[in-house]
C-alpha cells in the first residue's frame, strides 16, 4: 500500500514531497537552498583549502598532517568541479533527478508501492501549499533538505548540544 497521500505520510516527508514539486514558491524555496548550500560550501572549501596552504607551508609539520593536506587538496579541488557542474544543472532537471532518489529511498524504507504524487506535477502544482505540519515543525531559517534541527530532536540553538549528548 503506497503512503503518499499527505494524511499518511510524516511531516518532513510531505514537506521534501512539496519541496520537489512543480508549484513555484517550492521553486523559489529551492532556489534560495541551493543558493545557501552552495555559499556554505564554497566557504568551507576556502577554510580547508587555507588549511592545506598553512599545512603545507609549514616545513614543521608532521608528514602526516602534510600528507593529509595534499589529499585534503585534491578533494576540495573535487568538490569545486562537483559543485560547478551542479550550479549548471537547471531547476527543472534537478527536481525530476531529486523525485527519483525520492522515490528510490522511500521503496527502499520499505514503501514499494511509493509514487511521487501527480498532484505536486505539472499545472496542477501550482494550487499546492507548502504542507501544514510541515512548515509548522520545520520554519524556513531553519529548514534543510534532511529536516531541522528541531524535527530531529535537537535544540535550536547553534550552540547547543543535541539533547540526547546534553544529558551524559
Amino acid at each position: 500500500m503506497s503512503r503518499s497521500s499527505p494524511q499518511a505520510v510524516a511531516p518532513v516527508d510531505a514537506f521534501y514531497e512539496w519541496l520537489l514539486c512543480d508549484a513555484p514558491a517550492a521553486k523559489v524555496e529551492r532556489d534560495r537552498r541551493r543558493g545557501r548550500n552552495a555559499a556554505e560550501a564554497e566557504r568551507e572549501r576556502a577554510q580547508v583549502a587555507a588549511w592545506c596552504r598553512r599545512t603545507l607551508d609549514n616545513r614543521a609539520a608532521p608528514a602526516h598532517l602534510r600528507d593529509l593536506a595534499e589529499v585534503m587538496q585534491c578533494l576540495v579541488s573535487r568538490g569545486s568541479a562537483r559543485d560547478l557542474a551542479e550550479a549548471g544543472v537547471s531547476d527543472d532537471e534537478w527536481a525530476r533527478r531529486e523525485r527519483r532518489r525520492y522515490e528510490v529511498s522511500r521503496r527502499v524504507a520499505g514503501d514499494h508501492d511509493y509514487r511521487y504524487p501527480a498532484r505536486y506535477l505539472g499545472a496542477e502544482a501550482a494550487d499546492q501549499s507548502v504542507p501544514t505540519s510541515a512548515s509548522q515543525s520545520m520554519p524556513s531559517s531553519q529548514a534543510t533538505v534532511c529536516g531541522s534541527a528541531r524535527a530531529n530532536g535537537l535544540r535550536s540553538s547553534p550552540r547547543s548540544k543535541p539533547a540526547a549528548i546534553a544529558s551524559w
